[in-house]
This record gives C-alpha cells, structure tokens and sequence, in this order.
C-alpha cells in the first residue's frame, strides 16, 4: 500500500498516475468492504471508489426498498452522478418458493428516484408487483420525460391486473433504445382500454420511441401474462416503433401467429431477428414454410437468431420428438429468409451436459437434412453454432446476473462434444466451409 501513497512530491512521498490508480481501483468491483475503505485514502481516490460502488445499484425491500433508497438518495447527492444502472428487485428465491409475496412499488416513486439520478442509463425491473397513484383508465402524463438504454421487466406483476400500470410507468420516457420484456404478469382488455384514452390512435410527439424489443412470454395456463398489451403498444402507438432488432421467445403461441403481429409493421427496419422455436413448439406442430412467409419481406435483414435446446434429462423419444421439432421449424424459418441475410446464428444450449447416449440419439433426428438443405441455399450467410450451456440458472440467482457481457470465443477442432456431431449431420454446409463454431459463455 505504501507504494499507492496519495503523498505529492514535496512531501516525499512516492505516486502513480490518477489512471494506474482508476485501473487498480476497478479490479475491487464488488469488494464493498474494500471499496469504502479506498473512499477514504485520499480525494483522488474518492471517484474511482464511489463509481465501483454505485455504478450498479440495486434496492431489495424490506431493509433496501425503493422508499428507503429515495430517502437516501435526497441526503445522498456525491453518490447520485455514479449510478448508471438501478436495479429494483425481490428476493427472487423467497418468491419462488412460495415463502413470500412480490413487494409493491409505485409509478410515481420510480419517477422521483430516477429524477435524481443524472447518468442512469439501465433500469430493471425484477419480482415486484407495479402500481400506480393514477386510477386504471387514467392518462399520465409525466414531465420532463427521460430517454434510457435499456429499460427490463422481469417477472413484473400489477397490482389490479391490469396493463395500465406497465403503460403509466412506459410514460416516463421519451425513448428507450432496448426495451426487454420477460414475463409480464397482467392482463389485457381491449374493451376497458380505448385507443384514443391511451394517446395511442394520433401522432404524439411525446410518444415513447423503442429501437430493439425482446419479448418473452411463458404463458402459463393459457394466460397472456401482458403479451396482447405489448402488441397494442406495437400496433398503435404513433409514430410507430421503427425496430432494429426484435427477439421473440413467446411458449405456447404458433410461429406464424408470433411473426405476423411484428414483421409486417418493421420490414423496413429490421436488420437482426431472434427466434427462441422451442417456445413456439406445440405438439401438434407440423410447420411448413408457408407459416413463415412474412419474413421474406425483411428486406434488410441481416443477421437472423435460432435457437435449438436439448434436454438429456427427458426420455430418449421425447428428446426425439422435441428436437427434431424443432429441426423442422428451424428449417422452415431459413427457408423463407430473405437474401439479404449475411449471418445465420444457431444456439445449441444443453440443459445438461450431454452424454453418448444423447448424442446418439440427436444424430438420429430426421430432420438435420432439411436444415443442411435450407442453410446451403443461403449462400452468401455465414453459419454459426454457438455451444452454450444452460443459462436458466439466472432466474435464482440476482438481477446483476442479467447485466453480464456475452462473451464468444471461435474455436476450432473437436473441443466440444456436439461439434463432430454437427460437422456430420450438416456434411454440405461443412463442405462450403462456411460452418463456424464458437463458444459462449458469460462473464
């Protein structure tokens, strides 16, 4: 420590460079104990230290709720410029298990926290309940409103059951450049909802504006789980959402249904499309290229998504089944894309980690042809597949988890047991040598 003395030269003391320090400094990420005691050594230590301690903040009630951070940040204004992404969550596990309801946070008490916060750029919502000072029905009309990078729903209820929370809390910003939907536990109700109450039928220059959407929805027991309000959002709100990129991983929902409610209204927009199929897989699905024919008119799509999950843990015929479904929809999907597709991207995710037996039993699916056939007649697409293991595991663990960078890794050889599956169950995409194989992996 004597050599990181903050002495300066006529002191005697020996210094490093303010950006060697910075640099040391953020190696103590997620040291809280440390950080707060590097706070304290000297003044030029003092920002380096505060924005690894706030630059990701998260309120958990009961003891760090939303209520107790608001009081805080009012006494707490060194601290306020760091925060660059607020998380607001449950104790997720509890909630899971039964042992505990998702606390209530209100619209407007958001609204006073993030106006203090000047560099937010994230905001996640995780295991709350959403409510909302402004009765079902009413119009709010926050202002100024702010612009956000990313905005998250993850596993949000309301507390009427209604979509006019989701929507009050929307109307605090102007735009949001990704906006991430996964699992919205309401419902919706077009006969109580009007249009034109919602601000929604007219061109409204104070509209929300989104760039990239993720939508996800489990739909358990056949409820919609707020999936109909998002696609009223899409279909009504002016000016309409010019999306970049879309990912949908909507269960229980056809294919064909999914795409048409988004493709046709983003064509001329969209460069990047993610496809979770196994979430569109029914048991009676028999697909056919017809159920995606809306894709074809993606003009300047660029780079498409699939997904193929494997499940050792089920018996060796429904393994069979499931995957080669999900061969089938795959391969119907690149069929009817466009050819203005420079990358197909395919995720090979492994709830467990496979053995012999499993991989036998996936090299005997039926329909590897049919997906070798539909990636040769995209000639000019490079062919990913991504080995990844199953990231499912985040949904127990704190909504940080959602907040790691991606990381890909190419590798070459046989250093993953599904490769020398995959070099020969695709011997023609192989042979064009445009099969690419990396990893993926969070960090």
């Amino acid at each position: 420590m004597q050599s990181l003395e903050c002495h300066g030269p006529e002191r005697g003391g020996r210094t490093l460079p303010g950006e060697v320090t910075d640099n040391i400094i953020d190696h103590l990420y997620g040291d809280t104990k440390t950080l707060l005691a590097t706070a304290l050594v000297c003044r030029s230590w003092l920002p380096a230290s505060q924005n690894n301690l706030f630059y990701i903040t998260t309120c958990q009630p009961p003891a760090k709720g939303l209520m107790e951070f608001v009081a805080w940040s009012s006494l707490a204004q060194y601290a306020l410029a760091q925060i660059t992404i607020l998380i607001i969550e449950s104790n997720f596990r509890e909630y899971i298990s039964g042992d505990t309801q998702l606390p209530a946070i209100r619209v407007q008490d958001v609204e006073i926290a993030i106006e203090r916060l000047p560099s937010l750029g994230a905001l996640i919502l995780r295991g709350v309940t959403l409510t909302s000072r402004i009765p079902a029905g009413g119009l709010y009309q926050p202002s100024p409103r702010r612009t956000l990078e990313f905005l998250k729903f993850w596993m949000v209820a309301t507390a009427d059951s209604t979509f006019y929370p989701i929507l009050h809390f929307l109307s605090l910003f102007s735009q949001v450049d990704i906006l991430d939907i996964d699992n919205l536990e309401c419902t919706w109700n077009p006969d109580s909802a009007p249009i034109s109450s919602l601000c929604l039928a007219s061109p409204n220059p104070h509209a929300l504006a989104v760039n990239e959407l993720v939508l996800a929805s489990a739909c358990l027991d056949g409820r919609r789980n707020g999936y109909d309000g998002i696609v009223h959002l899409f279909h009504h709100t002016q000016p309409k959402w010019q999306l970049k990129k879309l990912m949908l991983a909507c269960n229980g929902m056809q294919i064909e249904e999914v795409l048409g409610e988004f493709l046709p209204d983003c064509q001329e927009s969209l460069t990047w499309l993610g496809i979770s199929t196994p979430l569109c897989l029914s048991p009676n699905d028999t697909p056919a290229d017809s159920q995606v024919s809306s894709l074809r008119h993606c003009h300047l799509l660029e780079t498409l998504d699939l997904y193929f999950t494997i499940m050792p843990v089920l018996p060796e015929a429904d393994i069979y089944m499931f995957c080669d479904q999900e061969l089938a929809l795959n391969s119907a999907i690149l069929l009817a894309a466009p050819p203005t597709l420079r990358m197909v991207r395919i995720t090979f995710v492994d709830a467990e980690k496979c053995d012999s037996d499993t991989i036998g039993s996936l090299a005997r699916l039926s329909n590897w042809g049919r997906l070798d056939d539909a990636l040769c007649r995209l000639e000019h697409a490079e062919v990913v597949c991504m080995m990844a293991q199953d990231f499912g595991v985040v949904l127990d663990n704190s909504a940080r988890t959602g907040l790691l960078e991606l990381a890909f890794e190419t590798i070459g050889g046989d250093s993953d047991e599904r490769m020398p599956l995959l070099k020969r169950v695709l011997p023609m995409t192989q042979a064009s040598g445009r099969l690419k194989f990396q990893t993926l992996s969070v960090g």
